[in-house]
């Protein structure tokens, strides 16, 4: 279990919002809807607002999302910039934004082994199609094919799929009662 504080969550908004800053292209329209949205998301953190905060956030990865030119997930540059430019920062902001309210002034937990299984599922999704593409030409050698956007789609979806059946099947941990919430014998 790892504890975050309140300003933690501003200053690793603002790495994200760098990171996908500098990874957006260059183009005049994707720098000044990030800075925008990360403009917004940081006063939203600062000011503890949430509608504030998810806004920022909401416009800074959607214009991001617009903006990031990714041909093919078979190939791992394209995976590496995808995490680095977009799925990590996301998270990251998406994580603050939601968290930022008075009620949740507190130190914030993060639970690692929660945090473990969020990060194999995100690994599961984009290794699947690099992983679906080897495979296949291991079983067809003498076929040759270039997976089209609709393939890969459709293989992220299968892929995360079968993690979030595994998850939703399993019964949530409950603590055990407090000695004294034990009713008196």
């Amino acid at each position: 279990m790892i504890n975050v504080g309140p300003h933690a969550r501003i200053y690793v908004s603002a790495l994200a919002i760098g990171s996908m800053l500098v990874h957006s292209g260059g183009e005049t329209a994707s720098l000044v809807g990030i800075a925008t949205g990360g403009a917004l998301l940081l006063v939203g953190l600062w000011a503890m607002v949430r509608v504030a905060a998810v806004g920022g956030f909401l416009i800074a990865v959607g214009v991001t999302a617009h903006f990031t030119e990714l041909d093919t997930m078979t190939d791992l540059q394209n995976i590496v910039f995808a995490s680095v430019a977009l799925f990590i920062p996301a998270l990251v902001m998406g994580w603050a934004a939601l968290t930022a309210e008075h009620e949740y002034e507190y130190p914030l937990r993060i639970m690692t082994r929660q945090a473990l299984q969020a990060s194999l599922f995100a690994v599961l999704c984009m290794a699947a199609v690099p992983a679906t593409m080897v495979m296949a030409r291991v079983m067809t050698p003498s076929m040759s094919f270039g997976p089209s956007t609709m393939l890969e789609i459709a293989i992220i979806l299968v892929a995360a799929s079968i993690p979030m059946i595994y998850f939703f099947t399993q019964e949530p941990r409950t603590s055990e009662p407090n000695q004294e919430d034990a009713e008196p014998e």
